[in-house]
This record gives C-alpha cells, structure tokens and sequence, in this order.
C-alpha cells in the first residue's frame, strides 16, 4: 500500500511525499507539491503496482489538473452516447469501463497513454480471471477483450475528434486471435418436431414462432395481439419493437436493433393455427406469448425450465441455443433456394453482407445453380464453348 505524507519544510512550504514499493525492493518515494496529486499516484500505485505506476506517469503530468485520465474520457464518451444510445447498451459499457479499463488504465493521463501500453493491458485482460457472474475463475473470451479494446478505442476516438490528443493509440491493437467460436446449430425438419413435441404445451406455440418466423428473442416475446394478422389472403406479423435493457436492469419495450429489424413477416401455413390459439381471447395490446405467472417470457427462467429440457428430452447433442432457432430459419430458407437478399430482409438485417458473412456458406445449390445458368447462356451465345 502506497502512503501519502505531509511534510513541512523550514521555509514552511509544504510538500507530500509518497511512499511505496518497486518490485520487492526497499521503499522508495515521490514528492508532490499538492496533495491532491499526491493522493492521485498513490491510488495508482495501489491499483497497478509501483513499477508500472513510476512507467506511466511522471511528477509534471500527475501535477496536471487539464489532461483528461483514461477514466475521465470513458465517462465522456458515455456522456455523449447517452443521446442515441439504449440505457441497456451504457448500462454494458459503464461496467466494461469499471471492470476491464479503470483498474489497469483509469488513473492514466490520454496523453500519456502509449500504443505499448494498450497492448500490454490487452495481454493482462487475457490473464486476468474473470471475478464474477456464471464464468467467475475462467479466462475472459476473445469477444469480452475485444469489446473493451473497441469501447477504450471509441473513447479515445472522441477526443481525437475534438482535438484534444492527436492520434487514438488503441485503435488497431492486435487483438487474441486463438479464440474458439461456438458454431451454430442448424436444426434439421426432424429435429425441430421432435423439439417441439417435448416441449410443454404452453410453451409450444413460442418455440413454433421463433422456428417459423425466424425473430430475435426479444421481438417474439414482445409481440403483441395487434401484430398478427391472420385473417387475410397472406397472414403476417409485424415486428416493431423489442425487449430492452434499461440502466437499472429493468426491462422495458423499445425500438427493433435497427432500421431494418423494422419489418413485415409472412406465416407459414402450418404456424398459423398455433398462433390463432395463442391469440383467442386476448386484447390488441396484450403480449401474444406470456410466462405461466403472466408477464414476458424471460430468457433465463425459459432457458432452464423449457428449453433445457427440451432439448435433452429430445436427444439434441449438441443441445442447440434458443439462438439458433433463428438459424435454423435461415438455413431452411437457403435451403430451399431463397435468395439472400429475400433472407436479409426476412432477417432482419441491416446489411446484405451480414447475411452473406452468417448464412453465405450455407448456399452451395444457389452457387452451383448459378454456374449452370451461366454454363446455358454461354453455351448459347458460343456452342463451341460447350464442346
């Protein structure tokens, strides 16, 4: 533990001294002419060891009281993303801040923050356990550093573009490549029927509309009366809004993930008998799918107590996420020959190349029978190419 000292001199000025620790050596110490500076390395040093604290910071820059910290940038950077941004979304990055950039770098001034310095936090988060929720002692996944790399990057960004540092030292940082990816599960026909036959009846017609609509979690489960219409020549669902997290972790409606989640679904035939009976009786604002106490469905409770189950009853090894009933969607899609353009709008998605990136691959008719459309028109335009 760092000590801070107030230390009176003959003339009377007074000066503080900080005491602390190089490695095992004996202690050495650093004389600050304000307490507050003083007070500001000893916590640095308390947070990140004296020897990196004596590597970051000089006297002259811990005196500073106009350079930002790491930590003050950070919290403007959410300052200004307040304006678009969810309260779910700073409720993530505020803890990504307290939990993966403070204790390393907050205390550092931006303009003293170096390109090896990042990196060398970048090697640190992937030695550093993480310290609580369901993966408490497990290295952090490459996602987790990766997002922390681009939240730090974001913010350092910021004052770029304000002028008050002149180049972001975060953005490009190599980042962990060696990480292993769960692939998704694309359920076969088979599969989903024996999926849904043992799932509990309540429940059944939520795990259809997933399946058959191909929505995100928290667009099905906040579907309401009024966005199903049955009752015409092509019944379809409406999706125009979604479950969010706010700040305090209370769930609240709100707006699709993008533009384009804004979006219209057409049911498929055998879907809709399903959904007439998950709708009998309600009001147009009511939800269409409900947990057996009332209120939304909630991912977690679902998960353990339906979905779980289930899936093991079932004989689904791997056992799929509920996720990848959106991807069995758009595998069954491809393999019926939709085009992707048809699927990114189905979807959901903002852009045709995240269909292409998620679900090209699984297209391999679609390329062949593009080769032998082009095989016929050259044959055609030239019969000697065919020979």
């Amino acid at each position: 533990m760092a000590s801070v000292k107030a230390v009176k001199h003959r003339d009377g000025t007074v000066v503080y001294r900080v005491r602390y620790r190089v490695g095992g050596k004996n202690p050495v110490s650093e004389t600050f002419t304000d307490a507050a500076s003083a007070q500001r390395f000893a916590d640095l040093v308390d947070r990140v060891g004296g020897a990196a604290a004596r590597e970051m910071r000089s006297l002259d820059d811990l005196a500073a009281a106009d350079t930002p910290t790491v930590a003050a940038a950070c919290a403007h950077h959410l300052e200004a993303l307040a304006a678009s941004a969810t309260p779910g979304t700073i409720s993530r990055y505020r803890q990504i801040i307290r939990d993966r950039i403070e204790p390393r770098l907050g205390l550092v001034p931006v303009d003293m923050l170096t390109r090896h310095a990042v990196t060398k936090w970048v090697a640190e988060l992937r030695r550093t356990p993480i310290a609580r929720g369901a993966t408490t002692g497990q290295p952090p996944s490459a996602k987790t550093i990766r997002n922390a790399q681009a939240l730090l990057s974001a913010a350092l960004q910021r004052l770029v573009d304000e002028d008050v540092i002149p180049r972001n030292v975060a953005k490009g940082v190599p980042l962990p490549k060696d990480a292993t990816v769960r692939e998704m599960r694309f359920l076969t026909p088979d599969e989903f029927a024996r999926l849904h036959a043992h799932v509990p009846a309540d429940y059944q017609a939520f795990v259809a509309a997933m399946y058959g609509l191909g929505l995100r979690f928290g667009e099905a489960t906040a579907l309401t009366v009024a966005d199903v219409d049955l009752d015409v020549a092509q019944p379809v669902v409406r999706v125009n809004k979604a479950w969010k997290m706010g700040e305090n972790g209370t769930p609240y409606i709100g707006a699709p993930k993008t533009k384009r989640a804004r979006r219209t679904v057409t049911i498929p035939a055998p879907l809709v008998p399903e959904l007439r009976a998950a709708l009998a009786g309600k009001s147009a604002d009511e939800l269409v799918f409900t947990a057996r106490r009332g209120g939304p469905i909630t991912s977690g409770p679902f998960h353990a107590h339906i979905w779980q189950p289930a899936c093991d009853a079932a004989g689904l090894s791997p056992r799929p996420r509920v996720h990848d009933l959106r991807h069995s969607h758009a595998s069954a899609l491809i393999a019926a020959g939709v085009p992707l353009p048809v699927v990114q709008r189905r979807m959901g998605h903002e852009s045709i190349q995240t269909t292409v990136d998620v679900y090209g691959h699984l297209a391999p008719d679609a390329y062949a029978g593009a080769a032998e459309a082009m095989s016929m028109a050259m044959g055609g335009a030239n019969p000697q190419i065919g020979m």
